[in-house]
Parts: C-alpha cells; structure tokens; sequence
C-alpha cells in the first residue's frame, strides 16, 4: 500500500478523534430542574419551571390541558431562622382562542386569579404554603389565543435547621371571568390536576447553620503509651461533610469544532447530549459556596468521509470511551467546576480523559482491517474553560497550549500500522472550542405548541 494511502487514513483518523473528542468535553457543563438565571455569588437566583395541568372547565369548554410556566427569584443560600422571600412569583398559561370564545362569549376583557400551594421540602418534613396571585385585566385579541399572567408574593418563611430546601409547585385552583366591577369577585373557580410523573421543583435553598464554632476545651495532656501521646498514633476524626443541594439539569445539547494542527484539519462534531446532569452546591461555610456540574455522555461512533490530497475519497470510524474499562463500557464521566464572580459572568472549568478507538478506515472504498482494539496508548487529556450560563448556553474552549494528541497502539492487522499512525498525527497544539445548549422542556399533548428550541449563541 502506498505512504499516501497510508496518509489520508491517519488524517481521518486524527480529524475525527479531534471532532468527537471536543463534543464529549462539552458534557462538562450544563443545566437546572427548569430554564432560568443565577447570580449564586450574590446570593440569588431565578428559578423556573414548566408545569402541565388538567383543567376542568365548564360545559361547553370541558376539561383542557395547559402548560404553565412559573417563575420566582429565591436565594440560593440562607441561615437557619433567617426569614426567606419568594419574590416575583408569575405564572403564565395561555388559553386558546375557542376556549375564550366558549367561556367568554363577546367578553372583552378578563380577569381573574390563580390560588397555589407551594410545597417546602426539608428531608422527610414537608408544609404547604399558600399563595394568592392575581391575574390582571387582561384584553382578548381580535385574532389569536391569550396569554393570561398570574403575579403575587408568598409571604416569608424560616427554616430552622442546617440543610438543602426544595420548593415545589402544586397543582393550582384559576378563577377567570369578565373584568368585573370593583369590589366584585370574577365567577367560578375551576381545581386542576398536574399531570403524573413530571418534575414539579420550582428551586432549591441551601440552609447553613448560624450557630458559632467555639474551640473545644484543652484536654491535659495524654499519659505515655496512649493514643496522642509522643511516639503514639492518633486517631484522627473527621467533620461532617457540607449540605449539597443537587438540582437535575435539563438536555443538554452540545456541539463542537476541533483543529488538529499538524494536518491542519477541522471538523464539527455530530450533536451528543448530556446524561443524568446535575448541578451541585456545597455550603462551606458563612457566604462561601461551591458549585459543580457533573453527568456523563455516551458518544455514537462517529464517521468523517472526505477528499484526501484533493480526488481520494476517505473515511474511518472513531469512538470514545472511558479509560476505565473501556472495553465494556461506554459512558463517560464529565465534571466541572462552575466560578460565579458579581458583575461578571459564570466560568466553567473541566478536565476530562478519554480512551479513542478507531475502525472502519477506507481508502477510495477499500477496506482497511485496523482490527478490533486499535486505540490510544494513553488517554487523550484536555482542559477547556469559558463562559458557561448553567441555565441558558456555554462556550468553551482550550488555551494557547491546546491538547496533545497521544499515540496508538494495536492497530492493524494484515500490517502494523500504530507507528505510522503515531509518527502521522500524534502532537501537541491541537485545539477545541465547545458550545452547550440548553433545549426548553415541553410537556404539551401538542408538540407544535410546544416552545421552539433557543438559537444557538455566537461564537465568543
């Protein structure tokens, strides 16, 4: 087989691995029980969830499913007896033209109001919080449906113990009627019922304990020949560990385009999404946090076919695995560590290893037996850190030293082919830039109401 040959293979080889490789870091990073923003460093954040409910409304209308998008902005961290707010409490549902039209008739303009209960977790405890909102005067269109919002204040609470507080929604009671006179109450309210299994966290709050840590009292000192004591071992114990509030994160779509500098080939990376993600909290002590993402992601084999040296049409196969056991298994752990700073915006940093396996290479269609463990002889290392919003999108990327691309071993079966491999493409200097997406939930029957993804963020 000709060196050309031989060439256009290590390129593919090198192209694909720099491509998926960059989509897997992405899994680093990423989002919360609903779409919403966060200042954590100063203290807050705005939560939010969708929420499908059951309405049973009246003859002629009949009961209706609706989504209902709640809002709130809530501290992420507070002493234990400390009062609590939950401000800025809207939900927003949106009625469809025919059902106005059945309940309202030539009404033209609605009011009403939305009665709540918000469910306060702490370990096995749980209360309920009622919460009035009101729904202003609302004007019907001439064409369209209506979009009706519901604001209001729950009044303070005080937790009285160190530890993670989840706030929930509950299934919600909607009066509407025409706008009526003052001091008029609109008619007939209608009880609805959120539908099974779907996540109802609006938030969490990490309670910390305000009682001072005072030194514990000088012991005398130890008798000879006991635990302590010159020339003795001592047991050492340890504090409990710091409350972590652990919010799931919602799909994550992550992309990525990867540069390898010795072939000087680029590439985007198929679309890969982050599993079982999870954003993390840790109170370490008064106004001192830490925040984590963690999850994992699974890659398909991904295939790159192109021209080599302008008329050869080349591809190969390349798939990237968890150093441990990467045999058997295929998801891969991802973490990183999220930075807040007030006034700027959130940093992500990660660092993640992986094993690449290559197959399937063809030289103008013909097979390349590369056999079936030709993989990296040690994991493929990189460091990626940019701005990351855990509720919106990220971007990340590598620094001026880039990543190293390792050498391979077990390749080829009718030729050895890893030195060839290595010496072709293996260096340092390659680079990688990571973009995260966050996709809206939707719990709809009718997927075309649902909302439509957000557009991908500009390059930084």
């Amino acid at each position: 087989m000709t060196r050309p040959a031989r060439t256009t293979r290590l390129a593919v080889l090198a192209v694909v691995l720099a491509s998926a490789f960059g989509g897997a870091l992405t899994g680093a990073g990423s989002a919360a029980a609903g779409p919403g923003e966060t200042t954590a460093a100063q203290g807050k954040h705005t939560a939010a969830q969708d929420v499908e409910a059951t309405c049973p409304f009246p003859a002629p209308l009949g009961p209706r499913t609706f989504s209902l998008h709640t809002t709130a902005t809530m501290p992420a961290v507070t002493s234990t007896g400390a009062p609590v707010a939950i401000d800025d409490l809207t939900m927003k549902f949106t009625l469809p033209r025919d059902a106005a039209q059945a309940l309202f008739g030539t009404a033209k303009t609605i009011d009403g109001r939305l009665v709540l209960e918000l469910a306060i977790q702490r370990g096995d405890k749980r209360d309920l919080l009622p919460v009035l909102l009101a729904i202003p005067a609302t004007p019907l269109p001439e064409t369209g449906d209506v979009t009706f919002t519901a604001t209001g204040a729950p009044p303070p609470i005080a937790v009285d113990t160190p530890g993670a507080v989840t706030v929930s929604l509950t299934a919600p009671t909607v009066t509407l009627g025409p706008a009526a006179a003052p001091g008029t109450e609109p008619p007939g309210p209608v009880t609805c019922a959120l539908t099974p299994e779907q996540n109802t966290t609006l938030g969490a709050i990490a309670v910390q304990s305000v009682t001072p840590v005072r030194p514990a009292p000088q012991d005398p000192a130890p008798a000879p020949g006991t635990p302590g004591a010159p020339g003795e071992v001592a047991v050492q114990t340890t504090a409990d560990p710091p409350p972590t509030i652990s919010t799931p994160l919602v799909l994550i779509r992550v992309v990525s385009t990867a540069t390898v500098t010795r072939l000087g080939a680029k590439a985007v990376s198929t679309p890969s999404a982050l599993l079982n993600g999870t954003l993390q909290l840790w109170v370490l002590g008064p106004g001192k946090t830490r925040q984590k993402v963690v999850g994992s992601i699974s890659f398909k084999p991904v295939t790159v076919t192109y021209l080599s040296f302008g008329f050869t049409p080349t591809s190969a196969t390349v798939e990237f695995l968890p150093v441990v056991d990467y045999r058997n298994s295929k998801f891969i752990d991802v973490d990183g560590e999220l930075l807040a700073t007030p006034g700027k915006p959130s940093v992500l940093t990660s660092d993640i290893s992986v094993i690449a396996r290559m197959s399937d290479a063809r030289v103008n269609g013909v097979p390349l037996d590369l056999g079936p463990d030709c993989v990296t002889a040690d994991p493929v290392k990189i460091h990626v850190e940019g701005i990351y919003d855990p509720f919106k999108w990220g971007f990340l990327k590598t620094g001026p030293e880039g990543f190293r691309l390792p050498g391979f071993r077990n390749c080829g079966v009718a030729e050895p082919l890893s030195q060839l491999l290595t010496g072709m493409a293996s260096g340092p200097g390659n680079s990688a830039t990571i973009e995260t997406l966050n996709m809206p939930g939707c719990y709809v029957p009718d997927h075309t109401k649902c909302p439509p993804p957000p557009q991908k963020p500009p390059g930084q």
